[in-house]
């Protein structure tokens, strides 16, 4: 498959890559598929993998990445995939590629989601104009802004809120953290919201709490909620301190149009996100308490918004 309308379309996560061909003129995609990362060597082998798979031979490309893109050499922070981008794209005969920020990608989609392509936590009242966030725990915790410029074009900026400080609001995470820095140095955004993190959460309670319980994978602690004590309140102590930093990273940036939840935990934690701890802790911030609350936010439950946005990014 090629021609001068098409265009490869990746998201490359920690864990996941997920992969289509794009038509700019219908705007179809073809050839969706979904890889494991450990299962390749490299990104440029995988993709090479799928091109020859489906008998792609496009040189045109947008590829949504959860890595800084800073300079020529990438080096992935969640998996140990490096690579130069100008070789990378020399090897698989792309004359024309954009690099994306994962979430970047996903900022992008916005404009293209539609009202089934969400779940709301809070209606709110937006502030009209104003910017839009996008941030989500997966593999490590992603996050951008997106806003219509004077010219009406559509402007993302990347961040990297999974890097920020995480505060305790209490005297229960007093005592979490004070567990959790007999392990770790420091405690940051990531090392808790993201998959790897609701594990780091349940092995700490459960110290704390004196449990011998078997370690367990994020997809099962997040299935147990409701049903299992311990799960339930490592979810519900996630929930309140993503809201946390939800609330930091929208008073950080002024996005106060709304904040869109992504990546693959959100849509699994609807129904503790729907609780009163995510709500609260998000707008529990001092004075600016009653504009946090009017933020609209909203859970994304596409299963590919990185494509959406990297089909919509003007290359």
């Amino acid at each position: 498959m090629s021609g001068a309308r098409l265009r490869i379309v990746a998201d490359v996560g920690g864990t996941n890559t997920r992969l289509a061909l794009y038509d700019e003129g219908t705007a179809h995609f073809v050839a969706q598929q979904d890889f494991l990362n450990r299962h390749h060597p490299s990104l440029e082998a995988l993709i090479k993998t799928w091109k020859a798979q489906h008998g792609i031979d496009c040189q045109r490309a947008c590829l949504a990445i959860a890595a800084p893109l800073t300079g020529d050499q990438i080096a992935m922070i969640n998996i140990d995939w490096r690579f130069s981008r100008s070789q990378f794209c020399r090897d698989l005969s792309l004359h024309q590629c954009l690099w994306l920020n994962d979430f970047a990608a996903n900022a992008h989609a916005l404009p293209g989601l539609s009202d089934s392509d969400t779940v709301t936590l809070n209606a709110g009242e937006p502030t009209d104009n104003a910017p839009l966030a996008v941030i989500g725990p997966g593999t490590g915790l992603g996050g951008a802004t997106a806003a219509f410029d004077s010219a009406g074009q559509w402007q993302v900026r990347p961040a990297e809120p999974g890097m920020s400080s995480l505060a305790p609001a209490n005297s229960q995470e007093l005592e979490l953290f004070g567990a959790l820095l007999k392990h770790y140095p420091d405690i940051y955004a990531e090392l808790l919201l993201s998959g790897p993190g609701l594990v780091r959460l349940h092995q700490t309670m459960a110290e704390q709490e004196g449990c011998a319980c078997p370690a367990r994978e994020p997809e099962a602690i997040s299935a147990a909620y409701g049903e299992d004590k311990l799960c339930t309140d490592v979810v519900s102590q996630f929930c309140a301190l993503l809201g946390s930093i939800c609330g930091d990273f929208v008073l950080a940036t002024g996005a106060f149009g709304g904040l869109y939840l992504a990546g693959g935990i959100a849509p699994k934690l609807l129904r503790a996100l729907e609780s009163e701890q995510f709500l609260q802790r998000f707008s529990a911030k001092g004075a600016l308490q009653q504009q946090l609350s009017a933020v609209p936010i909203h859970v994304i439950t596409h299963p590919r918004p990185g494509l959406i946005g990297a089909a919509r990014a003007p290359l």
